[in-house]
């Protein structure tokens, strides 16, 4: 709750996203009404890769996929 992240998670996000303000901005994109259909999820997923933005329709889940850790939803 409330102010900006550091340490070991601002670093990931900067080395994913190169910003905390333009991983913002791809996670609200991610969940405007015109990036998908129906109900879903958004979530920040850590991977082997680094971190990831995915979505998630109904009750499907990082964990369930198999497509990384959530972090943030």
């Amino acid at each position: 709750g409330g102010g900006s992240p550091n340490g070991a998670l601002l670093s990931a996000i900067e080395n994913s996203f190169e910003s905390v303000d333009n991983f913002l901005a791809n996670f609200k994109s991610a969940g405007s009404p015109t990036a998908s259909f129906g109900s879903g999820w958004i979530w920040l997923v850590k991977t082997p890769q680094g971190l990831q933005i995915q979505f998630s329709q109904n009750a499907e889940n990082p964990l369930v996929c198999g497509s990384g850790t959530p972090l943030l939803v």
